[in-house]
């Protein structure tokens, strides 16, 4: 009230001074030097009835409105700082949420490195099992095939020298010494018979 009432007394103060300042200027020359004084008397009449009447009237009605719209404006910065101070608590919630699913990126990020880890070794051991029983069927492929084939050949050559006995041995043996290599045959087989 104090600051209203300095202000309203300095805006009087300055109209003052310019109403006395233009009073030569506006005076007329030619009327006599009573005219010059009643101009003068007339406008401070006039001004104090108007600083009184503006005193007076609109002291309450401007003092008020200055008054609301100062608490307008106090309670407009009140909620731009309120909406301020929400929005900073947002974009920290914000904040904490982007960090929270970055974590949980990068641990899903981990999990995924790690399971894929663990599955290329499973394969590479799975593999390396595959190849070792690969190369173990080879093997024994390989074995069997060479024993059939050494079968083969010892059963040409076999026959072959049978052949080649019996041709030989047609003229060189008898038919005892056929009947001693029968009777030596038989007790072969039975000796086998009886063993089993």
């Amino acid at each position: 009230m104090k600051r209203f009432n300095g202000v309203l007394i300095s805006v009087f103060a300055i109209l003052a001074v310019l109403l006395l300042t233009s009073v030569n200027v506006m005076a007329s020359e030619e009327a006599g030097n009573w005219r010059h004084t009643y101009d003068i008397i007339m406008k401070w009449v006039n001004f104090s009835i108007l600083a009184f009447v503006i005193v007076k009237f609109g002291k309450k009605p401007l003092s008020n409105f200055l008054k609301g719209r100062s608490e307008e404006l106090s309670e407009e910065i009140k909620s731009a700082e309120d909406q301020r101070d929400k929005a900073v608590a947002d974009v920290e919630a914000l904040k904490q949420t982007v960090g929270d699913k970055k974590t949980r990126l990068d641990e899903i990020k981990q999990r995924l490195s790690s399971r894929a880890e663990q599955n290329k070794a499973s394969m590479i051991e799975q593999a390396q099992t595959h190849a070792k029983q690969l190369i173990q069927d080879a093997k024994h492929r390989i074995s069997f095939q060479i024993a059939q084939a050494r079968s083969a050949f010892q059963a040409e050559l076999v026959d072959m020298a049978f052949e080649l006995a019996t041709k030989g041995l047609q003229t060189k043996i008898s038919d005892k010494d056929t009947e001693l290599m029968m009777q030596q045959y038989i007790k072969n087989v039975e000796n086998i018979a009886a063993n089993k």
